[in-house]
Formats: C-alpha cells, structure tokens, sequence
C-alpha cells in the first residue's frame, strides 16, 4: 500500500517564460504533474536557502568572535572622531568626546 502524504494547495503567479518552461518539463515526463515539479522545486530551493543562511550565519559569528578577540578601540576612536569631524552627526546628536573616555 503507497504511503499518501497530506498536501496542501498554493497559488502562485509566474511570467509566461516559466509557465512555459515549467510545462515542458511536465511535457517531458520527467515530472508527473505540475505539482510534482513546483514541490520538488520549492523543496531544492528551501533547503539552498537554509544552508546558505546557516553559512552566512556562521560567517557572522566567527567575525563577531575575530572582532571580540582584537583591540578594536583605536579604531573605533578614529571612525567616531572621523564621522564627527566630518560633519555626519546631526547637531542636536553632539556624541561624548571619545578622547575623554579612552585616555
């Protein structure tokens, strides 16, 4: 006895050129219908997009821990007192002198 899965039904609008191509493929018999396509598309598609944020995710953290590990605070001093001397600040936003904090 075949296993039947519960499905549900969605509706999507698509340009012509993949209406078309999509019906080819159903055309071609490598997919039995166009629900078998559009599910094994979304579902390649959904697991792509979950890797790549995992490793983006990942990219983010080991940054964050490069960055934690470092002395970032000459840095730091130099971009606020750059941002500052150059005017980026809005005047009703004057920020603390930085030179008062860190020495």
């Amino acid at each position: 006895m075949a296993i039947q899965y519960k499905k549900e039904s969605i509706h999507a609008t698509v340009s012509p050129y993949i209406k078309k191509q999509a019906e080819e493929l159903v055309e071609s018999k490598d997919f039995s219908s166009m629900s078998d396509l559009v599910s094994i598309a979304l579902a390649e598609f959904i697991g792509r997009y979950k890797r790549e944020q995992k490793e983006k995710d990942m990219e983010v953290e080991g940054l964050l821990s490069t960055l934690s590990e470092k002395d970032i605070t000459p840095a730091m001093v130099k971009l606020l007192k750059q941002v500052f001397e150059e005017g980026k600040v809005s005047k009703g936003c004057k920020p603390v002198i930085v030179d008062d904090i860190i020495e």
